[in-house]
């Protein structure tokens, strides 16, 4: 099994993590069945296992405390706070009061003394922050101000939080996006930033991301943000990024399955060190050719079913193989106990370098989600308001 770190925190993760949404009433209401799955998944060396409270209600954290019980200390175990658990204005949230009172709830479900991660369920530019330590907003969202009051609020020391914030493309060009980061802390009322990141590539008015980058870059060096980034960057908008800047994204969130692999990000990534990360691995939201009568999944191809056929595997298990093998990062979902299980046995076998060749020669090179070069003058006109 190869491992991975989870943030700054010097715990190790396994690179795929068992979801629990659905074990318990809301979907597998068989609790010996969901605490098999859990042990299959850990039987198979994945070490991450996330739920939350509200997943039927409760229910899902008791199953995870069951299947884990003498386990736990193999276990990196997340769960979740926020939802409405019950009647009442004070039983969901991000009060103090409520967080302090549900984490014991969720413990006592767990049936143990430690959670690894706590996490907030769900962003509310309304609710008080009181517990969280890292909070992710945006220009865009219209919520930094009341972000920035929460965590005020909450009494938590500024230092022991992670605030990250985007730029939104009407900010783009070095003054703009100064004064736009002078916008954003206005609103949050911090002077320096976590994380800081370009909202979009805006490919029709590049040299203005160009700038915005640099702005970026000056910020970071003045101390006044943590860490810079982008998403969806195609080679040639890293390229000419990296071409007039200094300062190297550390991750590529991208578009990737077998059906569009992508190999000219690939390696425009691989050559400066940034990680590709998969949405849709295994082609979840992605038909062939088109939306209609005669369209075609990616999990019916019949070179994937061979292969599959060949290693005793599903072809989701082939396609999340296929990742693990050439180094990605992959974000596999589904809402079925039984293929959630299966999403993780995949380090059981190893896929030959004829089923990869395989695998890489399917692409189409026809993207399904929104292109990175696309053009679109009216997010221009949008007016990010003054602090």
């Amino acid at each position: 099994m190869e491992y991975r770190q989870l943030g700054r925190t010097g715990v190790e993760v396994s690179p795929l993590a068992l979801g629990t949404m659905m074990f318990g009433p809301w979907a597998n209401a068989d609790v010996e069945d969901s605490i098999r799955i859990i042990h299959r998944a850990l039987d198979a060396g994945i070490n991450f296992v996330d739920t939350a409270d509200a997943y039927s209600d409760g229910i899902s954290e008791e199953i995870v405390g069951k299947a884990i019980k003498g386990r736990r200390d193999d276990v990196v175990l997340a769960t979740k706070f926020f939802m409405p658990m019950g009647e009442g204005p004070n039983r969901s949230g991000g009060s103090r009061r409520w967080i302090m009172q549900e984490v014991e709830n969720s413990l006592r479900r767990l049936g143990t003394d430690r959670i690894d991660l706590y996490q907030v369920h769900r962003p509310s530019p309304t609710t008080d922050v009181e517990g969280y330590r890292h909070i992710d907003t945006a220009a865009a969202y219209g919520n930094e101000r009341e972000v920035g009051e929460g965590i005020r609020a909450s009494g938590v020391d500024r230092d022991e939080i992670v605030v990250e914030t985007k730029i939104w493309v009407s900010d783009y060009g070095y003054d703009e996006t100064l004064h736009a980061f002078e916008k954003a802390t206005g609103k949050l009322g911090f002077d320096r930033v976590d994380v800081l990141i370009l909202h979009q590539p805006a490919p029709d008015r590049f040299e203005r991301t160009v700038q915005a980058y640099k702005a970026l870059e000056a910020l970071y060096a003045d101390g006044r943000v943590g860490a810079i980034g982008v998403s969806n960057f195609m080679p040639h908008h890293l390229q000419s990024l990296l071409d007039a800047t200094d300062v190297i994204p550390a991750l590529n969130q991208v578009e990737l399955h077998p059906y569009f692999t992508q190999p000219d990000v690939q390696r425009a990534d691989a050559e400066h060190g940034v990680l590709d990360q998969a949405w849709s691995p295994i082609g979840g939201i992605t038909f062939y050719p088109g939306w209609g009568d005669e369209r075609v999944s990616v999990m019916d191809d019949p070179t994937i079913r061979t292969i599959a056929q060949a290693h005793g595997k599903t072809p989701a298990q082939v396609m999340l193989r296929w990742h693990v093998q050439q180094g990605r990062n992959a974000i596999p979902k589904s809402t079925n106990p039984g293929r959630i299980a299966e999403n993780f046995d995949v380090f059981d076998f190893v896929l030959s370098e004829d089923d990869l060749r395989a695998l890489d020669a399917l692409d189409t090179g026809r993207r399904n989600g929104p292109d990175p070069d696309g053009a679109d003058t009216s997010r221009f006109e949008r007016v990010i308001p003054e602090a």
